[in-house]
């Protein structure tokens, strides 16, 4: 009998942090922190959600991105990406 040791399986990433959106003159900068576990596998990439619809796939892995489009009312939400698969989203965020 061979002594097999087990990997644990990969999974999704967790919840990144809530994203901040900081309105200026000419884009309105998100910002958002990498979630607690990238479930054993990189994160590729961030998807940004506005009003529940992907407004964005980020796919460098950055924690930035720049939502012109944005205004007061709408509901702004990030998830992470790693090769298994999209993780879920963050908290919601009201653009004030």
């Amino acid at each position: 009998m061979h002594n097999r040791q087990l990997r644990p399986r990969a999974k999704g990433p967790t919840v990144p942090g809530a994203p901040t959106i900081t309105f200026t003159a000419d884009t309105n900068p998100v910002v958002w922190d990498a979630p607690a576990s990238d479930g054993g596998t990189p994160i590729t990439g961030y998807r940004v959600y506005v009003n529940g619809t992907l407004f964005e796939d980020y796919g460098d892995g950055g924690m930035r991105s720049s939502v012109d489009s944005v205004a007061a009312g709408q509901v702004v939400e990030v998830s992470a990406v790693n090769a298994v698969g999209e993780g879920p989203k963050s908290a919601p965020v009201v653009v004030s």
